[in-house]
């Protein structure tokens, strides 16, 4: 992982990471966020903290898990993480952007229960594409995070990023005038 493009509109969160190499060539890899939408709540679990149970977690509360792929085409998933109910939930599946070196997952801002103004914690991570692989990459750690493909990798023992939720502005109405001065000149008028 090079870095993470977060950016929001009036409706969505996106998520651009940029990775190192040609991931459509090399096609197997799996891209994720871990999120912590309210700084308490979550799962707080060892090993599979997330919706996708792998071994990847946050052990302050991960409340919402991206899931995605670039392999057949790309997509996805986004799950959410019931505290009543202590599970996870898939919220839905979509497609992705991917070019040879970035992918770009959109989630509504809605699917993340967050407002204008408020703030989250994540983590971006690599990993491999069996369902066991942890993460071997994470956005907030520069150092390689684990040592096997099966091991478990905690976020919160290292920094995570904060992105704050901006409120667009508000579209102008710009109007455009076309004036036709076809026919209007007289003998001796001044016409540019």
């Amino acid at each position: 992982i090079v870095s993470v493009e977060v950016t929001n509109d009036a409706t969505d969160v996106m998520f651009k990471i940029n990775l190192t190499g040609d991931i459509v060539a090399t096609d197997w890899g799996k891209y994720m966020v871990g999120i912590d939408v309210d700084g308490q709540f979550g799962f707080t679990g060892d090993p599979l903290g997330n919706g996708w149970n792998r071994p990847i977690g946050m052990s302050y509360g991960m409340d919402k898990w991206i899931g995605g792929w670039v392999d057949g085409g790309g997509g996805r998933q986004i799950w959410d993480y019931d505290d009543s109910l202590t599970s996870w939930n898939q919220l839905n599946q979509t497609g992705v952007s991917i070019n040879t070196t970035s992918v770009t997952y959109t989630v509504s801002i809605a699917d993340l229960g967050l407002n204008f103004g408020d703030s989250f914690d994540f983590d971006v991570y690599s990993s491999g594409g069996g369902g066991g692989d942890g993460a071997i990459d994470s956005l907030a750690n520069p150092n390689q995070t684990v040592s096997g493909w099966g091991d478990y990798y905690d976020s919160s023992t290292n920094a995570v990023y904060t992105y704050t939720l901006v409120r667009p502005p508000d579209p102008t109405n710009k109007v455009t005038f076309i004036v036709s001065v076809e026919g209007a000149a007289r003998d001796g008028d001044f016409v540019p």
